[in-house]
């Protein structure tokens, strides 16, 4: 079962949930920026799109910057200073004939 921080009526999962296979037995003090980075690294081998991976991004910054700003767990964000990845965002698309029609 995830571990869930409820704030402000949004539900948001932990970094536990999130990457605990890959952070393991860490403690959030002991997570610093390198570590974020080796996990966007293998985020994108596993497959994972861009989007999903700064979806994850955005979920632990969050957790940080609660457990950072008012409950003084960490003294720092980490996940602040990892860049986001590129998101390209193109869709093909194609005029149907009745677009075309009445462009024409």
């Amino acid at each position: 079962m995830p571990l869930l921080i409820r704030e402000r009526g949004v539900v948001v999962r932990s970094i536990i949930y999130l990457a605990g296979r890959f952070f393991g037995g860490m403690t959030l003090v002991e997570v610093n920026p390198e570590h974020i980075s080796r996990y966007k690294v293998q985020k994108r081998k596993d497959g994972v799109s861009p989007r999903t991976i700064n979806y994850e991004l955005t979920l632990m910054s969050h957790a940080y910057r609660i457990a950072w700003k008012e409950w003084e767990w960490v003294e720092e964000n980490p996940v602040s200073k990892v860049s986001k990845e590129k998101v390209h965002n193109i869709v093909e698309r194609w005029l149907s004939v009745e677009e075309e029609r009445r462009l024409l």
